[in-house]
């Protein structure tokens, strides 16, 4: 095994998709693929880059200046990955470092009426989140935040996101994934 039997610290961008082949390699070894420590490019990318039309790969290497025409090929990939993955990390030193940022304050922060999962078929799932202001969902396909009625650009989605973790009782992005049926707001 390329990462040897017990892997440590394992990154990817998209780690649900990457780690199924890797579990698949490590079972035809009759070995179990569970590394000790793992983190998600894309939930970084998620985190830090906020004015981009979605979070593939290629439109956020876009975002930072990679440029490239060998996307989805597991080399390129990987090479961008990593890129992304200390830009982020500079990103994120810089910003624990910095003095609190009120700008945010500034973004909408709705009330979550209700929240229902909506799966019509494997190419059709969204998270729908009702709000005082509109509604927006959660593509489960694309995993990416869209609008139903409201304008988004006006949301503080950070704390959208967060909030909306918490009614469903999401400890993070892929618990919330996860929710089946149906939240609503205590009247």
């Amino acid at each position: 095994m390329f990462f040897g039997e017990k892997p440590q610290i394992i990154g990817a961008y998209n780690t649900p998709f990457d780690f199924k082949f890797m579990a698949a390699l490590y079972q035809r070894q009759e070995k179990a693929f569970a590394p000790v420590c793992q983190f998600d490019v894309l939930d970084m990318a998620r985190d830090l880059v906020k004015d981009v039309t979605n979070h593939k790969l290629e439109t956020v290497a876009a975002h930072y200046g990679i440029q490239g025409d060998n996307f989805h090929s597991a080399e390129f990939d990987t090479d961008c990955a990593v890129n992304l993955f200390k830009t982020f990390l500079k990103e994120y030193t810089a910003n624990a470092a910095a003095p609190a940022d009120d700008s945010a304050s500034d973004k909408a922060k709705p009330a979550i009426t209700s929240i229902t999962l909506f799966d019509k078929s494997a190419t059709l799932r969204r998270i729908y989140v009702n709000t005082d202001m509109g509604t927006l969902f959660f593509d489960l396909v694309k995993k990416v935040w869209a609008s139903k009625d409201a304008k988004m650009e006006t949301f503080d989605m950070n704390f959208l996101e967060k909030e909306a973790w918490k009614c469903v009782g999401a400890a993070d992005q892929t618990a919330f994934e996860n929710f089946k049926g149906n939240w609503t707001a205590a009247a």
